[in-house]
C-alpha cells in the first residue's frame, strides 16, 4: 500500500509570540502534532498545550478565519479542520476574539 503525505504550503501567524512563517506541512497530522511541531521550532511558539487541554480554554487556532478551540479539536487532522493549499493558520490564546 502506498502512503501519500498531504503536504500543503501554509502560513502560520502566532498571536501569542508575534512569530510568522511559511512552510509545507502534512495536513493529515493532528492539531496536537502540529502544535507540538511548532513548539519544536526555534524560537518556540508560546502555546501552552497543558493549559489549552483544559475544558473551557479559549486557546486554539483560526484556519482561514474559522475558529477551532484546541481542547475540542486536538485529535482532528488539519485537513479535517479545512487546511488546504496556502491556508493561513493563526495560533491564538483566545479563539473567541477574531
Amino acid at each position: 500500500m502506498l502512503n501519500f503525505m498531504a503536504e500543503e504550503p501554509i502560513s502560520v501567524d502566532c498571536k501569542v509570540t508575534g512569530q510568522k512563517f511559511d512552510f509545507d506541512y502534512d495536513t493529515e497530522n493532528t492539531l496536537h502534532a502540529f502544535i507540538s511541531d511548532l513548539q519544536a521550532e526555534q524560537p518556540a511558539m508560546g502555546f501552552e498545550v497543558m493549559k489549552a487541554m483544559k475544558s473551557g480554554s479559549n486557546d486554539g487556532i483560526f484556519v482561514d478565519g474559522n475558529a477551532y478551540p484546541f481542547c475540542d479539536n486536538h485529535g482532528s487532522t488539519l485537513a479535517s479542520l479545512g487546511v488546504t493549499t496556502n491556508s493561513v493558520i493563526i495560533v491564538s490564546n483566545d479563539v473567541t476574539q477574531a
